[in-house]
């Protein structure tokens, strides 16, 4: 069983931020006029070069992923 320290602050996250960070971005283009939403969501998005980091550090990930499998693979079975 865990404990409620461990679990009220996951609760909150997951029902009150993640909750918020997709309502305030919809609340934002419903209050806004019909030209102005293409601005906005250029203005919400990420830079392309934190993009291309992402990109980057996700195939790494994958990649550390795969060799921690395939040694697990030849030290374990």
């Amino acid at each position: 069983m865990q404990r409620y320290t461990e679990t009220v602050p996951m609760l909150v996250d997951n029902l009150l931020v993640l909750a918020l960070k997709e309502a305030i971005p919809r609340s934002l283009f419903n209050k806004l006029p019909f030209n102005q939403k293409a601005l906005c969501a250029g203005l919400l998005g990420q830079a392309d070069d934190i993009t291309a980091k992402r990109k980057e550090f996700n195939g790494r990930k994958l990649r550390l992923e795969d060799a921690r499998e395939e040694l697990n693979r030849v030290w374990v079975g």
